[in-house]
C-alpha cells in the first residue's frame, strides 16, 4: 500500500498526548462556514507554508493556538473516494468557476440531486468574480461522511 505524506492545514484542537481520532465530522459543524471555494468541508493543502499561515490566521481569529497536522493518506483509500480534480484554472476554466461561484455563493455542491463530491482537489481562487486564483496554493476539500473517516483513520503527526 502506497501512503501519501502531504502537509494538511488545520486549526482544531490538539490533544498533545496522544494522536486519537479527530472526529474530524462532528468538529465540521462549528468550525466551517459554508462560503468556501468547494462548499462546507475539510480543507487541506500541500504547501506547507500556505498550511502555516492559513492555521496562524484561523487560530488568530478564533483565538485558539494554531496547529499544523501531516496526515499520512493510503493514495489506495484516496482512490475509493468519489473526486473532483482541477489541475489549474485559467479565466476561461468554466467547470471550476461556476463551482466556486455556486459554492461560495449559494453553499450548494452544484451537482445536483448526487450531492456532494467526497473529495475536491484544486487550485485556491483569489476571487471568482474576476477569476483569479492564488499562485503556488492548492486545496483539497473533504466534504463527506466518507472522506471524513480516511482523514480519521490516518496518522497524524503535529508539525
Amino acid at each position: 500500500m502506497e501512503q501519501l505524506e502531504q502537509p494538511r492545514h488545520n486549526a482544531l484542537p490538539w490533544n498533545h498526548r496522544s494522536e486519537r481520532r479527530f472526529d474530524i465530522g462532528s468538529n465540521l459543524r462549528s468550525e466551517l462556514k459554508d462560503s468556501s471555494d468547494f462548499g462546507r468541508g475539510f480543507y487541506t493543502t500541500t504547501n506547507l507554508v500556505q498550511a502555516q499561515s492559513f492555521a496562524s490566521r484561523r487560530a488568530r481569529h478564533r483565538q485558539k493556538n494554531a496547529a499544523v497536522v501531516k496526515f499520512v493518506v493510503s493514495r489506495d483509500e484516496l482512490s475509493r473516494l468519489e473526486s473532483l480534480w482541477f489541475v489549474r484554472a485559467a479565466s476561461d476554466t468554466e467547470d471550476f468557476w461556476n463551482l466556486v461561484r455556486a459554492c461560495v455563493e449559494g453553499g450548494e455542491s452544484n451537482r445536483g440531486a448526487t450531492g456532494w463530491y467526497d473529495l475536491v482537489v484544486g487550485p485556491v481562487s483569489g476571487g471568482y468574480r474576476n477569476r483569479r486564483v492564488w499562485e503556488n496554493y492548492d486545496q483539497i476539500s473533504f466534504h463527506t461522511p466518507k472522506a471524513f473517516l480516511v482523514l480519521d483513520n490516518s496518522k497524524k503527526v503535529r508539525l
